[in-house]
């Protein structure tokens, strides 16, 4: 008759021939002294990627800042056109019409016209003269003629 036992053999480390133990932690454990090739690539790739990112958002910035560098030279012009507009005598403003003006890299075209009787509306618009009609500004205003 055969004896079935419900225990298991575990075998003691005497019937290991010397240094099987310590040959079979090392090569359980070879993997753990670097990394794989596929890890050092992911690696790579993310460092890439995040470099790319950063490189980027740097030049975003810069281009953004020169973006709103040139909107605020051009307000800047055509306030400027208005100031001198409004300081000019009253009775050269209706020779203005259809005239145009290149200064700073932008243009200007100015439109006078007569509203009422001592009253003229002014309408300037302007544009880097390198821009498309897209950047044009446009500045409307009206002068009254001083009386006395």
């Amino acid at each position: 008759m055969i004896e079935l036992s419900h225990k298991q053999h575990r075998p003691s480390l005497g019937q290991f021939p010397p240094g099987a133990l310590r040959q079979a932690r090392k090569v359980g454990n070879a993997r753990s002294g670097g990394l794989t090739l596929l890890e050092i690539t992911l690696a790579l790739a993310l460092l890439a990627a995040l470099v790319l990112g950063v490189a980027l958002g740097i030049s975003t910035a810069f281009a953004s800042g020169r973006d709103s560098e040139s909107r605020l030279r051009h307000r800047l012009f055509a306030s400027r056109l208005v100031d001198e507009t409004r300081a000019l005598p009253w009775n050269t403003l209706l020779g203005l019409h259809g005239s145009t003006l290149e200064d700073d890299g932008f243009r200007a075209a100015f439109r006078v016209q007569t509203v009422e009787p001592g009253l003229v509306q002014i309408e300037i618009v302007s544009q880097p003269t390198s821009g498309s009609a897209a950047d044009a500004v446009r500045s409307v205003f009206l002068i009254a003629e001083k009386n006395g």
